[in-house]
């Protein structure tokens, strides 16, 4: 099977996308994605929207070795800028968005 073959049987079989905007959280993100790798549903991927994070937020996320978690960086672009990415970046109908705090 080749790479876009395997990338598209993985499409099909996720349902949903978590859209998470991280902006200097390190001290929260891992709970707030395993909280969400922690449910028993699993045809999900986690969208994790490094929105210009300075502290080890990113290195936190990188160290996460789930398959369904997706880390994309990004200059600091604000809250719904974070969200817009994560939405663009999924081409799956269902979006939950990840609640910052």
């Amino acid at each position: 099977m080749s790479q876009s073959q395997a990338r598209e049987s993985q499409v099909n079989a996720i349902r949903f996308s978590v859209v998470i905007p991280l902006y200097n959280k390190q001290d929260y993100i891992q709970r707030a994605v395993n909280s969400v790798l922690a449910q028993s549903f699993e045809d999900f991927e986690i969208l994790v929207v490094n929105d210009g994070s300075t502290d080890q937020s990113e290195r936190l996320v990188r160290e996460m070795t789930d398959p369904r978690i997706k880390l994309i960086t990004q200059p600091n672009k604000g809250l719904a800028g974070a969200r817009n990415t994560g939405i663009r970046e999924s081409c799956l109908p269902g979006l939950l968005p990840g609640r910052g705090r």
